[in-house]
């Protein structure tokens, strides 16, 4: 008999509110176990922090806070910020530069004996229940006109949420055929799809996983600026 699967509710889709200003959003999957379950304790660190893309192993807060340091020469989060200060600088930081943070899972499953892996491959395929419902997202939020993904498998699921909304008609397969068109580093920042929401185009990019997989840091890191801020100091051959 196959053993039963409990979902574990995400935490930051449920605590972290969409602000309504916000322009662009950032979906991945899930956060690794130990955000999400009191009983995993495994692969903790010290330099975590409760929010979304908090985990020390993860470069996303790098990008950002290099970023914040590169444009205007502050530090976003000091060096003995607890965890509730990292939290609220890091939502201040995405309200005032329109942006935020929201998976693709409202309810996270994960394969038997693999509860505390943070692998995106060790999550179980999510249910049309288990996945957010982006038409009403989209509908509610009416400022939102880009949406990033941080893996593939986070904008196959949305795609897939979208389309059980009949929101979004075109296949998940378009990116396959799409990214053979271009170098690595082109392809994840021009956008990919459209989607005309009421009277506004919304606009999707898959951007490189921010982990230690696939293209260079510091090539990420002149992805994530360019994309989410249309900022490109860093030039190409620092790569």
């Amino acid at each position: 008999m196959t053993p039963r699967i409990v979902p574990d509710p995400h935490p930051y889709n449920r605590d972290y509110k969409i602000p309504c200003e916000t322009r662009t959003l950032i979906v991945g999957t899930a956060p690794p176990p130990r955000f999400t379950r009191t009983d995993v304790t495994a692969g903790s660190d010290e330099l975590d922090f409760s929010f979304y893309y908090g985990s020390a192993h993860n470069y996303m807060w790098q990008f950002l806070e290099q970023y914040v340091s590169h444009r205007y020469q502050r530090k976003l989060f000091a060096d003995d910020d607890s965890d509730d200060q990292c939290c609220r600088s890091a939502s201040l930081f995405l309200r005032d530069s329109g942006l935020w943070m929201h998976d693709v899972l409202n309810s996270i499953r994960r394969k038997p004996g693999r509860e505390t892996s943070a692998s995106d491959g060790d999550l179980v395929e999510p249910e049309p229940h288990d996945l957010v419902d982006f038409r009403a997202l989209l509908e509610k939020h009416d400022a939102i006109t880009k949406i990033c993904f941080t893996s593939e498998l986070a904008a196959n699921w949305t795609f897939r949420a979208l389309s059980e909304r009949d929101l979004f008609k075109q296949s998940w397969a378009q990116w396959a055929s799409y990214k053979k068109k271009l170098e690595p580093e082109a392809r994840y920042q021009k956008c990919f799809a459209e989607l005309q929401v009421a009277d506004r185009k919304v606009e999707f990019y898959v951007l490189p996983t921010p982990t230690g997989r696939g293209l260079k840091v510091i090539t990420k890191q002149r992805i994530y600026w360019s994309v989410l801020f249309g900022y490109s100091p860093i030039p190409a051959e620092s790569a």
